[in-house]
């Protein structure tokens, strides 16, 4: 979606479609939280586990979806399956280290960290490989990155404001 807002191709359907998908993920944390609230951490993993494998299965329904997996996997190179399944190897970790983390946290503050990865990319990108910007494209990645970090201080700064005790006993006098 960044790339194409850089190349000045992105179309309103697409738009829509990321924000639904952003919608959806966010959805999908909440749950997984709600999950985790009303279980433990295992159960809660067990449920999610079979409702994901669920949907999956639902999405092999679809005639088109199905003929394009079987053409993929049969275009893959044994090197190429390696790496995939390693791959899913790492992802599984990851899945878990942030199944872990909503747990224990607040589904919203683990969303912005796992979206601060994009700024440690763009810093990477910069400047382990020299990464050449346009002014503009440089302009709307720091405007970016500046945002996720105000949603991290907010988050946090939210957070501690709820942590302060508040003294029952205290008169509350409005006024000068």
């Amino acid at each position: 979606m960044l790339l194409g807002v850089e190349r000045g191709s992105v179309r309103y359907r697409n738009g829509l479609l990321a924000l639904a998908s952003a919608g959806c993920f966010g959805l999908s944390n909440i749950l997984k939280k709600l999950a985790f609230d009303h279980g433990s951490l295992l159960t809660g993993l067990m449920w999610i586990s079979i409702g994901g494998a669920v949907l999956a299965l639902f999405s092999l329904l679809i005639p088109r979806v199905r003929k394009h997996i079987r053409l993929t996997v049969d275009k893959t190179e044994a090197s190429g399956k390696t790496l995939y399944f390693i791959n899913r190897i790492w992802a599984l970790v990851g899945g878990l280290l942030v199944s872990v983390a909503i747990a224990l946290g607040h589904p919203a503050l683990v969303d912005a960290v796992q979206s601060f990865k994009y700024v440690v990319i763009f810093l990477g990108a910069w400047m382990l490989l020299g990464e050449d910007f346009s002014r503009r494209a440089l302009m709307r990645k720091v405007g970016a990155t500046l945002l996720m970090t105000a949603g991290l201080v907010w988050l946090g700064a939210a957070a501690f404001a709820r942590s302060i005790p508040v003294d029952s006993g205290r008169p509350v006098k409005w006024g000068v």
